[in-house]
C-alpha cells in the first residue's frame, strides 16, 4: 500500500490518532495470525506445489476483516502513531533458513548491488557486473569509463545508472548511464557543476525518484549537497539542495529523499568533529529538513531501518521517532526479503579482516528481535547486501558474491 492511500485513510479517519495507544498490540495480533495461516499453508505440500490457492469462501470474510483491520493499524503506525520505544508483543516467529549455494567471483573493488527485474547489477572498479540473480551467472561485464570505483548504482527512466566519485585519484565525479538490455553505454555525465571545486559522490549516494536521478555530494566544505540529472536532456538541472557534512547514502522512499551525513571532510586537516545526521528531502519542492536520528537509512515494513555501528533502530517515517532498537554489533548493511530484515554484522571492523567474525543475521519485523541462528560467512570482507525474490546475496569488497537462497524452516 503506497504512502498516498495511507495518508489518505488517516484524513478521512480523524478517529485514528485517539486510538494510537493500543496500536501496537492490534498490529501484534494481526500479524501473528497472518504468520500462523501464512505457515499452516507452508506445512501442506500440495498447496505447496500449486504456490497460490485461493481461500474457503467461507473465509472470505474473516479475512476481508483482517486486511481491513491491519490496513487501519498501518496507517497508524506510519501517521502519527508514537510508539513506545520496545519490542513489539507478538512472539518471534519460526526463522527464515539461508542455505548458502555458493560463490561467485568478480574482479575486486565492489562497492555496490542492486536487484532489479530478472537481473543483479555489481557495481565495481571501474566495470559494472550483470548477474543472473538466480544462478549467478555473469551475463555482461560492462567496462565503465571512469577513474576510481564506481560508488552507487540505481535504476530509473529505463536505465541502469552508475555513481562514480573518483575517490582514489582525485578525478572528476561521473555519473554514467547505461542500457539494460544490451550493455551499452548511453551517456557519461559531469556531476562536479563547478570546474575547479573538489567535489565527489560519495559511496552510496545515488537513487531515482520524481523522474529524476539524485546524487549526493561531499566537498572541501562542511556542507555536502544533493543535485539532480534529468534523463531527458542528461545534465544537472535544478538548484542543489544543501545538506550536512559527508552525505553517502541516498534514500528514495515514503515520498522523500533520506540523506545520512556522515559528519566527515574531505581534504580538511585536522578534520573537523561535526554531527552526523540524516536530512530529508522533498524531491518536488527540493526543501530540506534534519532529522532527529542519525545512521545509513533503508526502507522496508512500513518503516526507516538505520544502521551505525552497533546497532539497527527502526524509524517511523512519519514521525523520526524510534519503534525500536535492535543491537547488531559491527552491521554493515541491511536488506529486507522473505518477510525478514537482513543484516550483514562484522565487529572486528579492519581492512584486512580474517573474516571469522562476519556473519549473517535476520531480524523479525513483527517482534523486533533477532531470530534463528546467524549465518558465519567465509573469509570476507563484507561490503553489500541484496535480495531478488528468494535469492540473498552478498557482495565481498575482494570480488566475492556469496549466494543464499531463502527458505521456511
Amino acid at each position: 500500500m503506497n504512502d498516498a492511500v495511507i495518508e489518505r485513510i488517516a484524513r478521512e479517519d480523524p478517529a485514528i490518532g485517539s486510538r494510537s495507544d493500543t496500536a501496537d498490540e492490534v498490529l501484534a495480533r494481526v500479524l501473528h495470525e497472518i504468520d500462523r495461516a501464512g505457515q499452516s499453508r507452508a506445512r501442506d505440500p500440495v498447496r505447496r506445489r500449486l504456490g497460490r490457492v485461493a481461500a474457503p469462501a467461507a473465509a472470505a470474510p474473516a479475512a476481508a476483516a483482517l486486511v481491513t483491520v491491519a490496513v487501519a493499524v498501518a496507517a497508524i503506525g506510519l501517521l502519527g502513531h508514537q510508539s513506545r520505544l520496545s519490542s513489539s508483543t507478538a512472539p518471534p516467529t519460526h526463522p527464515v533458513r539461508a542455505i548458502a549455494l555458493g560463490s561467485v567471483r568478480l574482479a575486486p573493488g565492489t562497492e555496490a548491488l542492486l536487484a532489479h527485474g530478472r537481473s543483479l547489477w555489481v557495481a565495481g572498479a571501474h566495470s559494472l557486473a550483470q548477474l543472473n540473480p538466480l544462478t549467478g551467472a555473469v551475463e555482461a561485464n560492462i567496462q565503465l569509463p571512469i577513474e576510481g570505483l564506481a560508488d552507487g548504482v540505481a535504476f530509473g527512466a529505463g536505465s541502469v545508472w552508475v555513481a562514480s566519485g573518483g575517490a582514489n585519484t582525485g578525478s572528476a565525479p561521473s555519473l554514467v548511464r547505461i542500457d539494460p538490455a544490451n550493455g551499452r553505454i548511453l551517456a557519461a555525465i559531469d556531476v562536479t557543476g563547478s570546474r575547479g571545486r573538489r567535489l565527489r559522490v560519495l559511496n552510496g549516494g545515488i537513487s531515482f525518484a520524481a523522474g529524476r536521478v539524485w546524487l549526493s555530494r561531499d566537498t572541501t566544505a562542511s556542507r555536502g549537497d544533493v543535485v539532480s540529472v534529468d534523463p531527458a536532456g542528461e545534465r544537472l538541472d535544478g538548484r542543489p539542495v544543501p545538506v550536512g557534512t559527508g552525505p553517502t547514502t541516498l534514500l528514495a522512499a515514503f515520498g522523500s529523499l533520506w540523506v545520512e551525513n556522515t559528519g566527515l571532510t574531505v581534504g580538511v586537516k585536522p578534520a573537523p568533529a561535526l554531527p552526523a545526521s540524516v536530512s530529508r528531502i522533498d524531491p518536488r519542492t527540493r526543501q530540506s529538513t534534519t532529522e532527529p536520528f542519525a545512521g545509513a537509512p533503508s526502507a522496508g515494513f512500513g518503516s526507516l531501518w538505520v544502521r551505525d555501528d552497533n546497532t539497527v533502530t527502526r524509524i517511523n517515517p512519519a514521525t523520526g521517532r524510534a519503534i525500536a532498537r535492535i543491537q547488531v554489533r559491527g552491521v554493515l548493511a541491511v536488506a529486507f526479503g522473505d518477510g525478514r530484515v537482513w543484516a550483514v554484522s562484522q565487529p572486528d571492523d579492519t581492512s584486512h579482516p580474517n573474516g571469522s567474525t562476519a556473519t549473517l543475521i535476520q531480524i523479525d519485523p513483527r517482534s523486533n528481535r533477532i531470530v534463528g541462528t546467524p549465518s558465519h560467512l567465509q573469509p570476507s570482507q563484507p561490503i553489500a547486501i541484496t535480495v531478488s525474490g528468494h535469492d540473498l546475496w552478498i557482495a565481498d569488497y575482494h570480488g566475492g558474491l556469496l549466494h543464499f537462497k531463502l527458505t521456511l524452516s
